[in-house]
């Protein structure tokens, strides 16, 4: 940030909780299936608003 700048502040649009609860929702509804074979010790990350994910490497 350059000095003089003014920070903006971003709000979440959901709690921790909430994004924790849709995640695993999504999960268990369908992404497990297309990700737990082969994939072990990968991460998956999962869009809450679309349900797109993907799955990488640490």
């Amino acid at each position: 940030m350059r000095r003089g700048q003014a920070h903006t502040v971003r709000q979440r649009r959901y709690s921790k909780e909430e994004i924790a609860r849709r995640g695993q929702e999504l999960y268990g509804s369908g992404i497990r299936q297309q990700v737990e074979a082969g994939n072990e010790g990968k991460i998956v990350a999962i869009d809450i608003e679309t349900g797109d994910f993907d799955v990488d490497k640490m």
